[in-house]
């Protein structure tokens, strides 16, 4: 011990301010390395899981509306059976299958039957024929010039929907347009967001999706024109959006930190909240192609999302703690050298 005061003291006051800072810089440069590493790690983790949210999020949509759009495959299967369908088989066909429990954002599953003008009035009668004893006359509306005619021919009566047998969905644009593409590829459609015909509940955003049934005698639908010759109607579905889209929202990890904005066809039709503009914040979009429609899906969420507050404060305390630790060494050092050089003095 007395050797190594003694090497203390012979010691040049230089050499031992420079191993002081040196141990200084040392502490400052572990500190600042672990602060570094903390906050990369924070920064991963919930990049991670915004990612892992917004993915899964999407996914879920895509697979809900998946769901709902082959549900009208055992509509189409009804038809092409070769039995007679009429409104009451249609009616017993629907609410065997619980729709209104099952599938919530469904607001009916009709049928629409492809007309030409020559074919309409024995077409109508036949249609009256069917409905409850006192029923007024079935008519076509609105009134149009058009040669062929979509005629909404039965629709599930346990809807709030007012009845609306006899609408021509070829006097909409838009319906008309989705009933085309549909014919052609043979595949559930679903139309730009619009009002459903007859729905006076509900204000939200709503689509149509349609899938095409062809004559049971059709020989090959391999072309479109095999297509368009044995077109006989289609199993059409009214959907509200918000439904869907809020059930899988609500399911996601942290939903109540994380934004969704979702647009198609430039509306939105749906948003959980203004999305953040701060250039900290976390921002994901994601293009879905869910029924021939685009969705563009915005997800955000605030810079420390999912984060913990001990995760959150970590990387701060490590740094703060090493600088004071940093600035405590310089302190003993100082006072240290200090002292020495007094003694040093004395003894002189």
């Amino acid at each position: 011990m007395d050797r190594l005061l003694l090497k203390w003291k012979k010691m040049p006051s230089m050499f031992l301010r420079l191993a002081g800072l040196l141990l200084v810089i040392i502490v400052l440069a572990c500190t600042f390395y672990t602060w570094s590493n903390l906050s990369n790690s924070s920064s991963q983790t919930k990049l991670n899981r915004f990612n892992l949210a917004a993915d899964q999020s999407a996914a879920g949509i895509a697979a809900q509306f998946e769901v709902y759009a082959n549900t009208l495959y055992s509509g189409r299967a009804l038809f092409v059976s070769g039995e007679p369908v009429t409104r009451t088989s249609w009616d017993g066909f629907v609410k065997a299958q619980n729709i209104s429990q099952r599938y919530p954002a469904i607001t009916s599953i009709d049928y629409v039957t492809v007309v030409s003008r020559t074919n309409l009035q024995n077409f109508l009668q036949q249609l009256t024929s069917e409905q409850q004893p006192g029923t007024p006359t079935i008519t076509v509306f609105p009134t149009t010039q058009h040669e062929q005619l979509a005629i909404l021919t039965y629709y599930s009566a346990q809807t709030n929907r007012q009845n609306i047998i006899g609408y021509d969905l070829m006097s909409d644009p838009a319906r008309s347009r989705v009933l085309g593409i549909a014919r052609d590829d043979n595949v559930p459609r679903a139309s730009v967001p619009l009002k459903l015909t007859g729905d006076t509940t509900v204000t939200g955003p709503s689509i149509v999706i349609v899938l095409p049934v062809y004559k049971a005698t059709a020989a090959s639908l391999s072309t479109v024109a095999d297509r368009r010759d044995d077109l006989q109607g289609y199993v059409a579905m009214g959907l509200h959006l918000k439904p869907i889209i809020a059930s899988v929202v609500a399911q996601s990890a942290f939903a109540g930190q994380i934004n969704v904005q979702v647009v198609t066809n430039g509306e939105t039709i749906y948003s959980t909240g203004t999305t953040s503009s701060s250039s900290s914040s976390l921002k994901k979009t994601i293009r879905l192609d869910l029924a021939g429609q685009t969705w563009n899906l915005a997800f955000t969420a605030p810079k420390n999302y999912s984060l913990s507050l001990s995760a959150i404060s970590a990387p701060y305390i490590t740094l703060v703690s090493g600088i004071l630790v940093a600035i405590l060494l310089g302190i003993t050092f100082y006072y240290a050298i200090g002292l020495r050089i007094v003694r040093s003095d004395k003894t002189n």
